[in-house]
């Protein structure tokens, strides 16, 4: 879909509606912070055409001044970035677009994968971001339905983080007396080692030439199934849905990859949420900035892709993962930060075929309403490289949408994969 169809109808800067203290004017960036890249964590929300009229003419001033609020309790994404060390919270503000887009709002839902772009700047989705540490856009289309994206730099915030700051910024819209609140944990839970420099700022870029992205729906029905059949055959109590659909989804994926039925040396990382670590400091499940860490198996014959056994040495791998001083060590850190050092693309070389896999099914995306409504649909762009998956919580109860990007011919295989297609319906 080409963006000659959007027309521009305003840019602007929103500002926190309040100053932010001296005292969080300089926002420290952890260890881990400083191994990701300035890379924006996108996300688009459709919402059907209002029913009151008076919030159709008045959307964009609300939506804005609803953002001012939240800005001052997420203050750093209204700064900039001083260096690779900390960001100037000197509330700069954020972009903030005002979009129409002339054609049907179905006319992007029917080609979700291909079209959804479209409701965000020019080129936007996935990019380094090195001015605005947030912009978003409200594009309204012709038949009155509403998108909304948000797109927040990686450098302040995992996903968990863009997540509350998204349901924070529409309970503020809906109800005018919500007053948001984040705790960023700055540098204070896992510093960078001691007496060291900052890291040197990875420039990871985005990476989908010849790549397709493509959603496919796993039921609830069909993931309790899996996670019987993995119960009974490894004792596991109650495995979860991201376990038994990450195995499921790689052992699928990898089985496409076989030359002449010999199976190619492939490993599944997994990024985790370490907010449930006992660290020194105690964090709040809410607490926002980068947590996170990975961990990954690997697989070089047939029999490490039955799928019971996936979910057990990824129960196991998490296990390990948790029980390790998460305060010296981050797997994810010092990956980026030694491949960087070394001139090389994380994860790369030693002969695997590399499968991230990245979980947002328990955050509250179907739950985000500015005051209008819960969104129809929810989804990110293709990206950020190949062989990258998101599962996402569909809107049916229980349900997951496991967005895919892969090369083009790999994504050709796997979508006439027969026990893919006879057990999951693919959209």
């Amino acid at each position: 879909m080409s963006s000659s169809m959007v027309s521009i109808l305003r840019k602007s800067i929103v500002k926190p509606s309040s100053p932010t203290p001296i005292s969080l004017r300089t926002h420290s960036l952890s260890y881990i912070d400083q191994a990701l890249s300035h890379m924006y964590i996108p996300f688009a929300f459709f919402f059907p055409k209002p029913q009151q009229q008076t919030i159709t003419n008045n959307i964009s001033q609300a939506i804005q001044t609803s953002l001012s609020k939240t800005l001052t309790a997420y203050y750093p994404y209204a700064g900039f970035l001083r260096d690779n060390a900390s960001v100037d919270c000197n509330d700069t503000g954020v972009e903030f677009i005002d979009a129409r887009i002339h054609c049907p709002m179905s006319d992007v839902l029917n080609d979700i994968e291909n079209s959804q772009t479209i409701v965000f700047p020019n080129e936007l989705p996935w990019r380094n971001s090195y001015e605005k540490l947030a912009v978003a856009q409200v594009s309204r289309f012709e038949c009155g339905g509403i998108a909304i994206s948000a797109s927040l730099c990686h450098k302040i915030g995992d996903g968990f983080t863009a997540s509350k700051f998204i349901n924070d910024w529409a309970a503020t819209t809906r109800d005018s007396n919500v007053k948001p609140y984040a705790h960023f944990v700055r540098d204070s839970v896992i510093p960078p080692p001691e007496n060291s420099p900052p890291l040197p700022t990875p420039v990871i870029l985005a990476q989908t030439q010849h790549c397709r992205q493509k959603r496919f729906f796993f039921s609830a029905s069909k993931i309790n199934s899996l996670k019987a059949m993995v119960a009974a055959k490894t004792g596991i109590q109650n495995p979860t849905r991201t376990e038994v659909v990450s195995a499921y989804l790689y052992k699928c994926i990898v089985k496409t990859r076989e030359d002449s039925n010999t199976l190619r040396p492939s490993q599944l990382f997994q990024y985790a949420d370490i907010r449930p670590l006992a660290l020194p400091q105690r964090l709040a499940p809410t607490s926002a900035g980068n947590l996170l860490s990975t961990f990954c198996i690997s697989t070089t014959h047939d029999d490490d892709l039955d799928v019971a056994r996936l979910v057990a040495d990824l129960r196991n791998r998490k296990q390990v993962l948790y029980g390790e001083d998460m305060i010296k060590e981050n797997e994810l850190a010092l990956e980026i930060y030694e491949s960087t050092k070394g001139g090389q693309k994380p994860y790369e070389g030693d002969g695997f075929d590399k499968y991230f896999f990245s979980s947002i099914c328990n955050l509250p995306m179907y739950d985000v309403d500015f005051g209008w409504g819960r969104p129809m649909h929810v989804s990110v762009p293709m990206g950020p490289f190949k062989n990258f998956i998101l599962l996402f919580g569909n809107k049916s109860m229980g349900g997951v949408d496991a967005w895919v990007t892969m090369e083009e011919d790999h994504m050709a295989a796997l979508e006439q994969n027969e026990e893919l297609l006879q057990e999951f319906t693919s959209t």
